[in-house]
């Protein structure tokens, strides 16, 4: 297996500059952009698994079925790459690695050639007072159409209060670009979004980080709202009162899968629930108050995170120093396949997690 280069301190300083976002707009609109449909990315062989670090500012690419303490194929980190704080990853159908980037304030979408390696440049920076961009709480690319969704959050005085909105780009946005739409605030700050197995929807998995808040939970939206139109759930698919760390599709079986935390127990669990699961569940994930009921339970998950389905539909979890895969329609008490944590993994502060090409 090829060793990457060290990540030492010449090559991760401890705050990286943010890559200038170049004031080219993209004037391509939404109706061309829909008349150009993408094929979607289709997995099929033993592709790579991309894990965001925020420890480090890196990006680690693994083969997919990678375990123990093995070291990545690939790492893309340095001054020119622009990482800050890397969240979620997603990955459009020519191959090109998508990162929701930065913290508030310098936040931006950086995307990465397909293959990209060491210290390298994005191929575009989305960022700048026009495209409505203050801190990003999840991102996803849409498989068909290739457009940019993510969560935009802004923060109230003091932090207390925050305004999240769904905004929607082109999938060739770059540099201070505007988005199609952006809809009123009314979301709660999300960790990951993801895209439904009808391709009409979005789903997210949020969090208030205050229990007493009964704002945890996962919401169903859909992808076409107009600007300033409030983000109304798609056909009511709701549920409040849980933490949600993580959610993605399985679409073989049309079921979400969510990483969350029992706050009263200290457990954590991942659920497998019905994409048409609506209601108020607790705090301690009481299966009785959802409808329908979750399929499956793991009820001693390895941490609460965002998550990654593989081609095989192994269920890959990123716990800050570690990456746990689990396998298809686990349930009950399983343990994880594999494991893939040490050293020579590089893995510091995992948070995104892909599986692509």
């Amino acid at each position: 297996m090829p060793q990457p280069a060290s990540l030492g301190a010449s090559t991760l300083p401890a705050a990286q500059s943010q890559v200038q976002a170049t004031t080219e707009t993209r004037t391509t609109s939404e109706a061309q952009a829909d008349a150009v449909r993408q094929p979607q990315y289709v997995s099929s062989s033993a592709d790579v698994l991309y894990v965001g670090n925020r420890g480090n500012n890196s990006i680690t690419v693994y083969r997919h079925d990678a375990s123990g303490n093995a070291a990545p194929v690939r790492v893309i980190a340095g001054t020119k790459t622009g990482l800050n704080r890397p969240g979620q990853l997603a990955q459009d159908a020519a191959g090109n690695l998508y990162v929701a980037n930065g913290v508030s304030g310098s936040s931006s979408v950086v995307v990465f050639g397909h293959g990209a390696n060491g210290n390298v440049a994005p191929i575009r920076v989305l960022a700048g007072p026009a495209t409505g961009i203050h801190a990003i709480g999840a991102m996803t690319v849409d498989a068909t159409t290739g457009k940019i969704f993510l969560e935009d959050i802004q923060y109230q005085t003091g932090g207390l209060l925050v305004n999240v909105s769904l905004l929607r780009f082109a999938p060739d946005a770059n540099g201070n670009a505007a988005p199609y739409a952006r809809s009123q605030p009314g979301l709660f700050p999300s960790n990951e979004l993801s895209s439904d197995s009808t391709g009409r929807n979005l789903v997210d998995a949020h969090d208030t980080n205050e229990p007493s808040n009964m704002g945890d939970g996962i919401d169903t939206l859909g992808k076409q709202f107009s600007n300033n139109a409030p983000p109304t759930p798609s056909g009511g698919s709701s549920i409040n009162s849980f933490y949600a760390a993580g959610i993605v599709d399985d679409p073989s079986t049309r079921t979400y899968l969510v990483s969350t935390f029992d706050y009263p127990d200290n457990v954590n669990k991942l659920y497998r629930l019905a994409e048409n699961t609506v209601g108020n569940g607790t705090y301690e994930g009481n299966p009785e108050s959802l409808s329908p009921r979750p399929v499956a339970v793991v009820s001693n998950a390895a941490c609460s995170g965002q998550l990654a389905l593989g081609y095989l539909r192994n269920l890959y979890l990123a716990c800050s120093g570690a990456v746990y895969v689990y396998g298809p329609n686990v349930s009950g008490n399983a343990p994880p396949l594999r494991t893939l944590r040490g050293s020579a993994t590089l893995l510091d502060g995992a948070y995104g997690i892909f599986e692509g090409s």
